[in-house]
């Protein structure tokens, strides 16, 4: 009489931990990774972008990404420039998208004594 064949445990576990390490068995990173660029000639200190801290900021420097979900092409943003406290503030976002999923950089620059915030999307990691 035969014996009925033995499943190879070590075997099934092993193709379970490959599916669920490979790409094919992983959901899309659907986050909006947002970094913030000082455009300025001067030093900004205490930045603050959509409620994230983004600390100080040198002239020409930008800083590393932080996930801001529902990120906008515009935020708002605080940030101190020696003594004086600039910021924009949205009223609403009526009529705008979500930046959505990927990579974006929100541009900062002071023009004409006041703050601007321009969003450009990144190549994505």
């Amino acid at each position: 009489m035969r014996k009925p064949p033995r499943y190879q445990t070590p075997t099934l576990v092993a193709a379970i931990a490959l599916c669920l390490l490979s790409a094919a068995c992983t959901k899309p990173d659907k986050s909006t990774y947002i970094r913030v660029q000082n455009a300025s000639s001067q030093d900004f200190q205490h930045v603050g972008v959509a409620g994230k801290a983004f600390g100080n900021i040198a002239s020409g420097a930008v800083t590393e990404y932080q996930v801001i979900p529902g990120a906008y092409r515009y935020a708002a943003v605080t940030l101190d420039v020696g003594t004086t406290t600039m910021k924009i503030q949205p009223i609403d976002y009526v009529g705008e998208k979500p930046l959505g999923p990927g990579h974006f950089t929100y541009r900062l620059t002071i023009n004409e004594g006041g703050l601007d915030i321009e969003a450009t999307k990144d190549r994505d990691n």
